[in-house]
């Protein structure tokens, strides 16, 4: 293929007069300088999208619930038919917008990384990875205190507000990503503002076991530093 560019543009620097070839020049040119650095990107934009689209498909009152009810608590949700398929599919598609808008972020502030597809698995895995654990630990812990409804409940409403956060920084990384700007302070205020948002619907979320809470305050305090606040910072420290 490189060749066949070469080729094309050799035959225009010929002729440069030949407003064709001047044009076929600068579209070779264009392919050329934009395609190896942002083809992968590109194409795993539209997949995102797609898959999202396949979900509200394949999967319309699991998506209805997500989109409308999720940030009124367990209260507000409902067991609807396919819902752990749903939920696991909900998990890869924030997986993978986490993993792309993190690798556009650490580009923006170490250059050097330059396009390294390599790197945006490395992210993809630690942050599967991550997630399987942490959602495997709250079921031992649901399991050891006799309260696995609670915490199924608590995980279910908890993995709908990630996927709002998901799609917040998906359009926030395609914005930004096609208007091609460089000011990583841009792309840092996305962020924080999702994980805000994030965190004020989680917040909400609570007082849904606000009872519960109250009762086993030290052990709520508890779980938080283990498994809410810990967990984040052990994972910015090995990516970081």
């Amino acid at each position: 293929m490189a060749n066949v560019l070469y080729f094309i543009l050799n035959i225009c620097e010929e002729k440069p007069k030949n407003p064709v070839l001047l044009f076929l020049s600068f579209v070779m040119q264009f392919i050329e300088r934009t395609i190896p650095n942002n083809y992968w990107i590109t194409v795993l934009m539209v997949c995102i999208f797609v898959f999202l689209a396949f979900l509200r498909y394949l999967f319309p009152n699991n998506f209805n619930q997500w989109i409308f009810n999720s940030t009124g608590g367990c209260s507000s949700l409902k067991k609807e038919k396919n819902q752990g398929v749903f939920l696991g599919l909900l998990v890869v598609f924030q997986t993978i917008v986490f993993s792309l808008f993190a690798y556009l972020l650490f580009k923006q502030i170490h250059p050097d990384i330059n396009n390294n597809e390599w790197f945006f698995a490395q992210l993809f895995i630690a942050i599967i990875v991550f997630l399987g654990l942490k959602w495997i630990i709250e079921k031992l812990i649901g399991i050891v205190f006799s309260v696995e409804q609670v915490i199924s409940s608590y995980q279910i409403q908890k993995n709908y507000l990630r996927g709002f956060l998901a799609v917040f920084l998906f359009i926030g990384a395609v914005l930004l990503y096609f208007l091609d700007t460089s000011i990583s302070n841009l792309w840092l205020i996305i962020a924080l503002t999702g994980i805000g948002l994030y965190l004020l619907f989680t917040v909400f979320g609570y007082k849904s076991y606000k009872s519960l809470i109250l009762d086993n305050f030290f052990y709520f305090i508890l779980y938080l530093c283990a498994l809410e606040i810990s967990p984040y910072l052990i994972l910015y420290k090995l990516l970081v």
